[in-house]
């Protein structure tokens, strides 16, 4: 068996097939199934492992789901750590349980998933608000609340005072993930509440204390269930206004209900992806971007200041 030091090497280098990569590494038998209402577990005879997966409503053909990365990882956990485990288990469950050793199982599959220098490389500026959980999940290929889990078990290492993901069922919450932030059922429905109200999905309050919370909801595939992620940062930190909110704002006015100019633009600015080898620097590229654009624009909202704010935040984001 692998040791946890060498299996985390192993997954930073092959990320984001990480678990992929360490099934293969310890020859384990991974096996997808009709299991009901399990999402996995894992047998372990001498040092050959099987391990078995809840097959999907609509299981893509040669690849696993977030859902099943997410489990594949815990029960790698299990096998690299020497942790028997639980046959019937729910996602939710290994989640949201208190034994010691589901914990370091649950903290060493995030490791796997989602490495700490990656989850830095995307973490640039606080707060840290569900756009920058999306764009993570999606260089992962994990879920947006495994992105957002990840990040509060990184919280101090982040310079976050405290964070956590808060999953409900229905108006209760059904399980939450914290290093230390234990919040009530009812102080967290009314964040949920306010979160969804607010600008851009993200809610800010003032603690008295010198510090903020900031609580913004994550997208989530089931129903009649929502999840938040709710962080503590310093007040000069917590109520500054990110670039990704910014550039919301900026689109609600520059392209209000405007689903034509809003894809030609994102067209425009999206060849800067496939350009980046060309620039050394977003100067070099936004004074490429209005060389090639300028009389295109001419007449449009985004010809003005407010527009070529818009433009360099969107190019930002490649460099």
């Amino acid at each position: 068996m692998l040791s946890r030091k060498t299996a985390l090497v192993i997954a930073r280098r092959e990320f984001p097939n990480g678990p992929e990569s360490l099934a293969r590494r310890l020859r384990a038998n991974v096996q997808i199934r009709p299991l009901g209402g399990c999402d996995g577990f894992c047998v372990v005879r001498g040092d050959r492992a099987a391990i078995f997966l809840n097959e999907a409503p609509k299981q893509p053909p040669g690849k696993f789901t977030s859902r099943q990365r997410f489990t594949l990882a815990h029960e790698l956990g299990h096998v690299i750590l020497g942790v028997p485990s639980v046959f019937g288990e729910t996602l939710g469950e290994m989640l949201s349980s208190d034994d010691e050793d589901e914990k370091r199982v649950n903290a060493l599959a995030a490791e796997i998933l989602l490495p700490q220098e990656v989850v830095e490389s995307y973490v640039t500026e606080l707060p840290v608000v569900a756009a920058i959980l999306k764009r993570l999940a999606k260089k992962a290929r994990v879920s947006e609340v495994a992105a957002a889990l990840r990040v509060a078990n990184l919280a101090t290492e982040l310079n976050l005072e405290n964070a956590s993901v808060v999953q409900f069922a229905g108006s209760k919450i059904k399980w939450q993930w914290s290093r230390t932030l234990s919040l009530r059922n009812t102080e967290a429905r009314e964040l949920l509440r306010d979160a969804r109200d607010a600008p851009h999905g993200v809610f800010r309050s003032d603690q008295g204390d010198g510090t903020t919370v900031v609580a913004s909801t994550i997208e989530n595939d089931h129903f009649d269930s929502a999840t938040l992620f709710v962080q503590i940062l310093p007040a000069l930190v917590g109520n500054s206004v990110t670039r990704e909110e910014r550039r919301k704002a900026l689109e609600a006015v520059l392209l209000p209900n405007d689903a034509k100019t809003r894809g030609r633009i994102s067209g425009l600015i999206g060849t800067y992806r496939q350009r980046t080898h060309k620039f050394s620097s977003v100067d070099e590229a936004e004074r490429d971007f209005w060389k090639r654009n300028q009389a295109k624009l001419k007449g449009t909202k985004l010809n003005s200041d407010e527009g070529r704010e818009y433009v360099r935040l969107r190019l930002e984001q490649w460099y």
